[in-house]
């Protein structure tokens, strides 16, 4: 083992260290008030997403390693949603990255676009190599564009059709437009933790009906294949 390859493994074992969940919440407690429970369950996600991504750096194959999934994180506006991912984070000793997601738009129109966005996560990982960062994406829930008749859509000037290449890991090169010509960067997906915050109003009532839906139609446990079948048609 060569004496780079040492000190990576000491700097993630002093990573998981730091982000082990009782020890991250205790941390974390001296800046956050209240969020019982809630503070937990996003610092035990948190937890897990960054093993998966220091077993890849440690050179797991991706094939023993699950899939990356996105953190969400959701609650009504000025709950302090982004307050207490940044003080984990700070906690954590991890550089995290916000971006709203209500200023950006779709590639190929003025404004924050999601290319120029990752090109800042992407110099950071140029500048700093092996490190994991997260990114938040705030106000997740205005990726979409709101219709006249009450629907939603995404359209070419929403970025939401940009999110889920964020979701299928591995390295991502993508085109950015500098300040004098379009440059091609590439973002390592295994050494970012995506987290998704917004208010995501009625999403949680839906949830629920569909939990507490007592008309047979459940899929999985308990479910009824007749009553499936016939809702599906």
């Amino acid at each position: 083992m060569t004496q780079k390859q040492y000190r990576n493994i000491d700097r993630y074992q002093d990573l998981l260290n730091r982000i082990a969940p009782t020890r991250l919440v205790e941390q974390t407690r001296q800046s956050v008030i209240g969020h019982e429970g809630s503070l937990e369950a996003f610092v035990t996600a948190l937890s897990f997403e960054v093993n998966r991504c220091v077993m890849l750096a440690r050179g797991a194959d991706p094939r023993d390693v699950l899939s990356p999934a996105a953190i969400l994180v959701m609650g009504s506006t000025g709950t302090g949603k982004t307050h207490t991912i940044k003080a984990v984070a700070d906690a954590a000793g991890l550089k995290l990255f916000v971006f709203d997601v209500s200023t950006m738009t779709g590639e190929g129109w003025r404004g924050a676009s999601m290319s120029n966005c990752l090109s800042q996560v992407a110099d950071y990982q140029a500048a700093n190599p092996g490190e994991i960062c997260l990114v938040l994406f705030d106000e997740f829930d205005k990726a979409v564009r709101a219709e006249s008749d009450g629907g939603e859509v995404a359209s070419s000037f929403s970025p939401s059709q940009s999110f889920l290449k964020l979701l299928e890991g591995g390295e991502m090169p993508f085109e950015c437009d500098t300040s004098k010509s379009a440059a091609i960067k590439t973002l390592n997906l295994d050494q970012v933790v995506c987290i998704l915050g917004g208010a995501f109003m009625g999403l949680d009532a839906l949830v629920r009906k569909r939990l507490s839906d007592k008309s047979g139609t459940t899929v999985g446990f308990g479910s009824s294949y007749a009553a499936v079948r016939t809702a599906a048609k």
